[in-house]
């Protein structure tokens, strides 16, 4: 639990207005979409992408969906 809390005060120090995302944020973003979208598909080589945009920032994310689950098949 202690380990939880000091990675989500780094993230929050290393994500602002003005930084943007930094390498680790991106890092635990993609393992906790990866394990969202593995409750309802099968895929390989997802990658994001994140880009500033006039207003903001403009995110891709990249994947070849292999096989789609039943709702709450792939929820263990």
């Amino acid at each position: 639990m202690k380990h939880s809390k000091v990675l989500l005060n780094r993230l929050r120090a290393s994500v602002g207005e003005k930084s943007g995302c930094s390498p680790l944020y991106l890092k635990v973003l993609k393992s906790d979409l990866a394990r969202l979208l593995s409750q309802y598909m099968a895929f390989e080589g997802l990658e994001l992408g994140i880009a500033a945009s006039n207003s903001g920032y403009d995110m891709t994310i990249n994947l070849k969906a292999t096989d789609f689950y039943e709702l709450g098949r792939g929820v263990e």
